[in-house]
């Protein structure tokens, strides 16, 4: 009997087919129902916030970067320019230096040139009077016919 109990049992397990739909399909649709509830409320809801948390804050931090990002982009601009402004203004001034130091120089150089003319002329007319003078002394006369004469005999006695 017990073999024959066996396989009525195995018969009856058969008898249902591919889905069997006594209590246990909707039992198994319920209990999905119930998983997917349960983890909404406990797993994905609080990631949700944490994920929307967090994009907030990236976008918080992205525009604080945006904001940073035109402010140093202004401040560079204003940077250069300042710069751009202080070279002209450097340029203008050697410039002006420039030709300041020219006029200088070249009224220094006029004024050197009129007193070296002037110090040549006194030179020249202090030498023509000197020369004056020793052509009326009696004395430069004959010390300049003995060095004439020794230096005309030094020549001849190098030529022969």
């Amino acid at each position: 009997m017990i073999n024959i109990s066996l396989i009525l049992l195995n018969n009856q397990e058969k008898i249902g087919g591919l889905f069997d739909f006594d209590g246990t399909l909707p039992l198994t649709i319920f209990q999905f129902f119930g998983l997917m509830f349960i983890l909404e409320k406990i797993l994905y809801q609080p990631l949700s916030e944490i994920g929307n948390i967090r994009a907030a804050n990236i976008d918080e931090k992205t525009k604080g970067a945006e904001l940073s990002i035109s402010v140093a982009t202004s401040l560079a601009n204003l940077y250069n320019s300042e710069v751009s402004t202080t070279e002209k203004k450097i340029d203008l001034l050697l410039k002006q230096d420039d030709s300041q130091l020219n006029e200088i120089f070249q009224t220094q150089l006029s004024e050197m040139n009129q007193s070296s003319m002037e110090a040549l002329v006194e030179t020249e007319q202090d030498i023509n009077k000197k020369i004056s003078e020793l052509a009326n002394n009696n004395k430069a006369k004959n010390v300049s016919i003995t060095i004439a004469s020794i230096i005309i005999s030094q020549i001849i006695a190098k030529s022969n």
